[in-house]
C-alpha cells in the first residue's frame, strides 16, 4: 500500500512538471501561425516539382537585436522562405518575440 501511494504522488508530481512545462495553450501562438500561414505558403515551383521539404525559422539574438535564421533540407525551400521572411520580417520578429518560440517548423508536403 505503501509503495502505491508513492507511485501515485511520483506520478502526480511527474504530470504538474509536464503541464508546467509545456507553457500556455490555445491563442497564445496563433499570431505567429496565422502569420507564417497567411505569408509563407507552399511555392508554386515546388508544386510543379512535386517537393518535400522542412524548413526551420530561428530568432537569435544579436548584437544589434534580433535575427530570423532559416535552415533547410532543401535549398530552393530555403531560399523561398527567406524571401518571404524579409518580406515580412517585422511582423515576423513581433510574433516571435511575443509569442517566445525561438523555433518555428514549416513542413511542404506534396499531396496528390
Amino acid at each position: 500500500m505503501k509503495t502505491k501511494g508513492i507511485v501515485l504522488a511520483s506520478l502526480m508530481l511527474l504530470a504538474a512538471t509536464t503541464i508546467s512545462l509545456a507553457g500556455p495553450k490555445g491563442p497564445a501562438n496563433s499570431s505567429l501561425s496565422e502569420l507564417v500561414k497567411k505569408e509563407i505558403t507552399y511555392p508554386g515551383f515546388a508544386l510543379d516539382m512535386k517537393m518535400d521539404g522542412v524548413v526551420d525559422i530561428y530568432l537569435l539574438e544579436g548584437e544589434e537585436g534580433p535575427t530570423v535564421v532559416a535552415t533547410s533540407n532543401d535549398p530552393q525551400l530555403r531560399v523561398y522562405v527567406e524571401n518571404r521572411i524579409s518580406a515580412i520580417e517585422d511582423k515576423l520578429v513581433e510574433a516571435l518575440e511575443k509569442d517566445q518560440p525561438n523555433h518555428y517548423r514549416l513542413t511542404f508536403k506534396y499531396v496528390k
